[in-house]
């Protein structure tokens, strides 16, 4: 049995936006980068999270939603289009999605075309901020209160004054050689350099305001926009989109302080599996090639490293609550929806890895809120979900018609009874080898299936099993570290049979996808 719907919603049941502007909801839209479900609220009890728990106890918690790719670009381009990388051809961080699909209406455009307001502020695409989505002009990032304009994102990242001076005399030093060539600035070169002379550390502490890190000012554009918009004659759509913890994982000391060293503790799991796949690891090349690391990653960084991250998460959980705060100030909590979503999950350590970028369990699977008027509160969802189901469920909740090539499903039956079963499983791809071969994971409630084509996967074909270059199969309920691959297992063939029959009707369904090989435009490191 396949998903109810698997792939296609057509047109979402409703009005299309003609209902008076006071009875039509605003959204809040919150993206926080690189942020994993370990949050008090998805049962991580150390982390202190509490007002992202606070949109948990207003909403539904959806404990097993997954990305449909594990890196920041692809993942948000198909949470906002509505669409697979399949679709959106979107694989890379360098290709703007409008370049593959130029009509393509995200969900803030199509709350636009229905007399919305909207707004962005910080990371809601990767890269390009794509104008046609918004009424008022988008700003990425925002002027710090001790911004030095004159090096602009060079600084940005660090207030400790050595990494500081590092960058500004870096980038002295590269403007000087770019006027002398006529050459434009390379940031990323700059940041190796950094790197390289040991200045570009993975984390930082240190005391200070919240605003001496950009997420601390996004907090404040926000704010300041909420009261703007509740002036406004019409509902609006407010997308805040959070930095941290993308590294560096640089948060104010008091946020450090919230966690003792002695009690982090480290993946269990820090090898390969059994009968590894080449293609399932990344090298943790974000980590090694843009920042200050050891060579070897022992037991104390890795330590510093989680320490590091729950920091952050806390960190950008305190700017949230600025925004409920105020959302509440300006007597718009009853009328607004709020999603909060990470755009993908991040390795700890486990299979001795950092960053993204896999079909793992820890790259794949991230955290959905959503807390709608009308709805209870307090609900968790063991059901399988996507990124792709968040726009319908937009669309549906506002009462507007959603584009009838979106490829997500409506939440709205879960949030209505959480023990619903929306989906039988979630797929996630990730392609390597210069994006010549793609993998395609199948996930259901106790399995998943991931299996790694090359060029004989070809636009529109439904694969063979002879297509299938390496496979990995990972049972959860026995093994929930993926210790194990069980593809050549015999006494799982019938299991393993069940999962590529499905995977198989995935392709099957998915029609209108522009899938080519190779999958994307290659490139040396993915932040």
């Amino acid at each position: 049995m396949i998903s109810k719907k698997i792939l296609f919603t057509g047109a979402v049941a409703g009005f299309s936006g003609l209902l008076a502007a006071q009875s039509r909801p605003n959204v809040l839209f919150i993206a926080v980068d690189d942020l994993k479900p370990v949050l008090n609220c998805f049962g991580e009890k150390q982390i202190k999270s509490p007002n992202i728990d606070k949109i948990a106890g207003m909403g539904t918690v959806f404990a097993n939603c997954y990305c449909q790719q594990a890196v920041c670009s692809p993942s948000r381009v198909s949470l906002l289009t509505g669409m697979r990388p399949d679709a959106t051809g979107i694989y890379d961080l360098r290709t703007y999605f409008r370049d593959k699909r130029p009509n393509a209406v995200s969900i803030a455009g199509c709350f636009k075309q229905n007399g919305y307001e909207t707004v962005a502020r910080g990371k809601i695409f990767h890269g390009n901020p794509d104008a046609p989505s918004w009424t008022i002009k988008y700003k990425k990032k925002p002027q710090l209160g001790h911004f030095d304009k004159k090096f602009g994102r060079a600084v940005y990242d660090y207030q400790a004054p050595k990494n500081k001076k590092a960058f500004i005399d870096e980038m002295l030093r590269e403007k000087k050689k770019c006027q002398a060539t006529g050459k434009k600035m390379n940031y990323s070169k700059i940041r190796r350099t950094v790197a390289k002379n040991g200045f570009a550390p993975p984390y930082e502490c240190v005391d200070g305001p919240d605003n001496m890190y950009i997420d601390g000012e996004l907090a404040i554009e926000g704010v300041n926009l909420l009261k703007r918009l509740s002036k406004g004659k019409k509902p609006f759509f407010l997308a805040v989109g959070f930095v941290r913890p993308h590294l560096p994982f640089n948060a104010p000391k008091k946020y450090w302080d919230m966690y003792k060293p002695e009690d982090i503790k480290t993946a269990a799991f820090k090898t390969r599996t059994s009968d590894p796949v080449k293609y399932a690891y990344n090298g943790s090349g974000e980590l090694k090639s843009c920042y200050s690391v050891p060579k070897k990653f022992d037991e104390a960084f890795h330590r510093k490293m989680i320490h590091a991250y729950y920091a952050s998460v806390s960190y950008v959980d305190a700017q949230i609550g600025k925004l409920l705060d105020e959302l509440k100030r300006q007597n718009l909590d009853k009328n607004t929806i709020i999603v909060l979503w990470g755009d993908h999950g991040w390795h700890l350590g486990d299979h001795g890895m950092f960053c993204k970028h896999t079909n793992f369990e820890q790259a794949t699977r991230a955290p959905l809120i959503i807390a709608a008027p009308g709805y209870k509160g307090g609900q968790v969802s063991r059901s399988l979900t996507e990124f792709v189901d968040i726009y319908p469920t937009l669309c549906s909740l506002a009462k507007i018609k959603a584009p009838a090539n979106i490829q997500g499903e409506s939440l709205v039956p879960i949030l209505k009874n959480p023990k619903y079963q929306l989906k039988d499983f979630a797929v996630s791809q990730y392609p390597r080898e210069r994006y010549t071969i793609m993998g395609y994971s199948l996930r259901d409630k106790r399995y998943r299936l991931t299996v790694w084509f090359g060029k004989s996967l070809k636009s529109f074909n439904v694969p063979k099993e002879s297509d299938i270059l390496a496979g990995e199969l990972y049972d959860y309920e026995k093994d929930p570290d993926e210790k194990f691959n069980l593809y050549k297992k015999p006494e799982y063939s019938s299991i393993k049979q069940k999962l590529w029959k499905e995977m198989q009707e995935y392709f099957k369904k998915s029609a209108g996808h522009n899938r080519k090989y190779p999958f994307g435009t290659p490139i040396k490191t993915e932040i």
